[in-house]
């Protein structure tokens, strides 16, 4: 963390999609995920980041010049802060902003009395996603209750059958109560 001290601010504020942002999710999407990269027109954004149930928030991260670096949207729930999308400057790839985010929303979280912090979904088979196995702390909800992460290495045989019957329970448990269509 102490690497970014003092370069950044970060402003709160509601999900804004203007030229600014959607230039710099572009530019995350193309350098992150390539050809598979999500589209970065303004209705495609909007829908994805901006339109919530939620009481949704975004945390605009900017360099000294006032540029816009980074953007980290959040849903802010009764119990707690839940993260759902983080996107920054591929060219400040070796500051490890998603883990100097991570932090910064640990602090919200305890800054606005909030219990919880939830990174988000670990999803086996995502290399995007995997870096959430090395946080300790994690649990998997298999749909009745929350159990810890057995480990932090998803490629560990332990891990991977964890996930997998977390996810196999949540999904059985959720067609108890859902009318599930195919």
């Amino acid at each position: 963390k102490k690497r970014c001290d003092g370069l950044f601010t970060i402003d709160v504020g509601r999900p804004v999609s203007d030229a600014e942002h959607l230039t710099l999710y572009a530019r995350y999407q193309a350098g992150q995920h390539g050809a598979d990269g999500q589209t970065a027109d303004e209705e495609s954004y909007d829908r994805f980041l901006c339109e919530s149930v939620a009481d949704t928030w975004e945390l605009s991260w900017r360099d000294k010049d006032k540029k816009l670096v980074a953007v980290g949207i959040i849903d802010v729930v009764p119990s707690g802060i839940s993260t759902v999308y983080f996107y920054w400057e591929p060219a400040l790839r070796d500051l490890s902003l998603g883990v100097y985010s991570a932090l910064h929303e640990i602090e919200l979280t305890k800054k606005w009395n909030k219990r919880y912090y939830y990174l988000g979904y670990l999803v086996a088979g995502s290399k995007t996603m995997s870096y959430k196995a090395g946080y300790s702390g994690g649990e998997l909800w298999d749909g009745t209750r929350w159990l810890p992460v057995p480990g932090r290495d998803l490629d560990d045989p332990e891990m991977e059958k964890a996930v997998h019957d977390a996810e196999r329970s949540a999904l059985d448990a959720d067609a108890k109560h859902f009318r599930i269509l195919d």
